[in-house]
């Protein structure tokens, strides 16, 4: 996704409560969409089944989106428990169509159990959040820097040493930290915009 898709929803949230027009909640879609998919992978749901739920997640949000309230929390955090509502409800219809998978079901509906008290709900999303939006603001800024420059900087975010990195890349020490210090400044200021323009 472009970063022009991503400063489109500066005022999105606030825009999709006020008004079902749908060029707005095709705007809408296009950039929590993909969030929703994270999250559902997060939860184990089968691939065969994403595409499905996704719609109805957003079904569900179209449904109830006016009854968020920003001053009660997140919009993420929101979004979470639909999600994870309609995952409970996945996984106990199939429960009720196919006994004869219920095994794996309910490892499925064990896995999202462990996270159905709000607290670590929250956590969770906030984790994954975090770490989307860091993927995200890496693949917008891929196109503006070497390989060189984008490995450097992926391998320190893996932990590994500027001496290390330097040996892996076969390129001087002070090369590594001026790679890193100019993808780091540029991702940066990418995951702020994200999450300024994703947030309001």
């Amino acid at each position: 996704m472009s970063h022009k898709n991503w400063n489109t929803s500066h005022t999105l949230l606030e825009r999709a409560k006020q008004d079902s027009n749908n060029d707005i909640w095709e705007e809408f879609v296009v950039c929590y969409e993909p969030f929703i998919f994270h999250i559902l992978n997060t939860f184990s749901v089968p691939h065969s089944s994403q595409a499905d739920l996704s719609q109805k997640v957003l079904l569900r949000m179209f449904q109830s989106l006016k009854t968020y309230d920003s001053s009660k929390g997140k919009f993420r955090t929101w979004l979470g428990v639909v999600v994870k509502n309609t995952v409970f409800s996945y996984y106990n219809e199939q429960k009720r169509r196919s006994q004869h998978e219920k095994k794996i079901e309910e490892m499925g509906a064990d896995h999202l159990a462990l996270h159905t008290q709000e607290s670590e709900l929250e956590t969770l999303i906030e984790e994954e959040w975090q770490l989307w939006v860091g993927s995200k603001a890496l693949e917008a800024i891929r196109p503006h820097f070497s390989a060189a420059a984008l490995k450097a900087f992926e391998l320190s975010l893996q932990g590994m040493d500027n001496d290390r990195i330097a040996s892996e890349l076969s390129v001087k020490k002070t090369s590594v930290a001026e790679l890193k210090a100019r993808v780091k400044r540029k991702y940066i200021h990418e995951v702020r915009s994200l999450i300024q323009s994703l947030e309001r």
